[in-house]
């Protein structure tokens, strides 16, 4: 079995060595081994650092493992010098090839491989038999839930057969319960039950209101008998002169709004409004005058106290705008420059 060490100085790889065992002892007790150090295995080097021994077993008759020291020399720190190693009887068990290492060469890796091929061989005839299999196997989906509804509520009563079956149970129920089960009559008109329950506030069965209806429609067909008291149909011309006497305030007062409406369109007629451009003139002339306002009240006013005159200048503050004249009596009118 060759060993292979690697040496480095200060991390680098370390050439030019030339290693030496010191140490080598058996690892069951610790003994050393029984034979001179220059019978040891020789350290060479191999490249970039790489060094390599062979040591075969049994050494020196001895078959068991044994545990070595290498020295690398005395140009190494100790950090660096020194390799320890382990070396087994079945180190060269890993250098053979996998398929000659006993015991497994023709033992059990051949039954492994056995084994192996065979559940193969059978994997493959089982999907070859499901493949054959699923090529002539035809699927058939299942009705919808709308298709199957459908044909529980289609299907006959009568081929429900079956003794104690709950389809026949069904139909014997809702087919035979009215005509024919024991103790049960069939209904009709207002005997049957729900025509009974169906009643408003008043209770009122179906025969009730109808002749409540009958009564109402006899009403309807003698209309004479809702006139009035007091509006009777005149019999002579008394009584009609009467009737017309008694509506002509009703009438008086109609000729009295006629009138009040026929003023009203008069004046109407003759109301004349400004025109839109007697309007827009006059606008104008307001909008004037009410600058002058704003500019006589808060522009810049000037009063000469000896004459009791006064100036109001326009926006720019030097440009006369209004004269006039103060006096214990009062202010004369403006005059507009």
């Amino acid at each position: 079995m060759i060993y292979v060490l690697y040496f480095t100085s200060q991390g680098a790889p370390k050439t030019g060595l030339t290693p030496t065992i010191i140490t080598l002892n058996k690892i069951s007790d610790g003994a050393a081994v029984a034979v001179t150090p220059s019978a040891w295995p020789t350290v060479s080097e191999i490249a970039g650092g790489g060094y390599k021994f062979t040591l075969a077993f049994p050494f020196n008759s001895l078959s068991e493992s044994l545990f070595a020291v290498i020295d690398g020399g005395a140009t190494l720190v100790n950090t660096e010098r020194y390799k320890v190693m382990q070396l087994t009887v079945n180190d060269a068990s890993l250098d053979a090839a996998v398929s000659t290492r006993a015991p497994e060469a023709g033992g059990n890796l051949a039954a492994v491989k056995a084994d192996v091929e065979h559940a193969t061989y059978g994997l493959n005839a089982l999907l070859t038999a499901i493949g054959t299999r699923m090529a002539t196997f035809t699927y058939t989906a299942p009705d919808s839930a709308a298709t199957i509804a459908a044909a529980v509520w289609n299907y006959l009563t009568a081929s429900m057969t079956t003794l104690n079956s709950i389809g026949k149970k069904l139909a014997d129920w809702v087919v035979g319960t009215i005509e024919t089960y024991t103790g049960n009559t069939k209904q009709t008109g207002d005997a049957f039950a729900l025509l009974g329950t169906i009643r408003g506030t008043d209770n009122d069965t179906l025969k009730t209101l109808s002749e409540q209806l009958d009564v109402a429609q006899t009403d309807l067909d003698n209309p004479s008998q809702y006139k009035a008291t007091g509006f009777a149909t005149p019999t002579n011309v008394s009584d009609a002169q009467t009737a017309i006497i008694a509506a002509l305030p009703s009438v008086a007062a109609l000729a009295l709004e006629a009138n009040v409406q026929g003023h009203v369109a008069d004046a109407l007629t003759a109301y004349d409004p400004p025109t839109r451009a007697e309007a827009t003139a006059d606008k104008a002339e307001i909008e004037v005058l009410v600058e002058k306002i704003r500019k006589a009240v808060s522009n810049r006013l000037v009063v000469n106290p000896t004459t009791g005159g006064y100036i109001i200048y326009a926006d720019d503050g030097t440009t006369p705008l209004i004269t006039g004249t103060i006096s214990g009596t009062g202010r004369s009118a403006p005059t507009w420059l």
